[in-house]
């Protein structure tokens, strides 16, 4: 566990939490994509927002954002904080989705747009009862005059101004 000094039952707990599922997490993954990833992948729990901030910035304006992959570093980062309250079958999406973004960069050579990575992302993760309720969110958005065109779903910018519009 990486970030700020935290106390240590806490953080060991969070990180066997992790290890009771990732491992399946990572092998399901490995099937949908007849493929392996280099690893080890290193999960980074940090437990302030403001440790988890430094890494991943923009998770300040985006409060739905609890993990991120980064590529660069082989490594998945994870705001324990938001994580916390969240169920063991909510924490195995997130692997999911997170994992994902490696999978998808290594097999199109890091070629996809944001809008395509993300919905790829949501689209692997498993049916949960938040998944009900993505139509309703997006007829709002589109009362709203909300949704995100073709053209700006390949904008990082845009995909990630708005993620309750852009991630459905």
């Amino acid at each position: 566990i990486d970030g700020e000094p935290v106390d240590c039952v806490c953080g060991i707990a969070e990180a066997e939490r992790y290890a009771a599922f990732i491992d399946q997490a990572y092998h399901d993954m490995t099937a949908v994509f007849e493929t392996e990833l280099v690893t080890p992948i290193n999960l980074r729990l940090f437990p302030t927002e403001e440790s988890y901030y430094q890494v991943n910035p923009i998770a300040r304006q985006l409060t739905g954002v609890v993990a991120h992959a980064l590529n660069t570093r082989e490594e998945i980062a994870i705001a324990a904080p938001r994580t916390q309250q969240m169920t063991d079958e909510d924490l195995t999406n997130n692997i999911r989705h997170e994992l994902t973004h490696f999978f998808a960069s290594l097999l199109s050579d890091g070629k996809l747009t944001a809008g395509f990575q993300e919905g790829l992302a949501q689209y692997l993760e498993k049916p949960d009862e938040r998944a009900g309720a993505e139509p309703d969110l997006l007829r709002q958005a589109l009362e709203q005059d909300r949704l995100l065109t073709w053209a700006e779903m390949d904008q990082a910018e845009a995909v990630y101004s708005d993620p309750q519009v852009s991630y459905p």
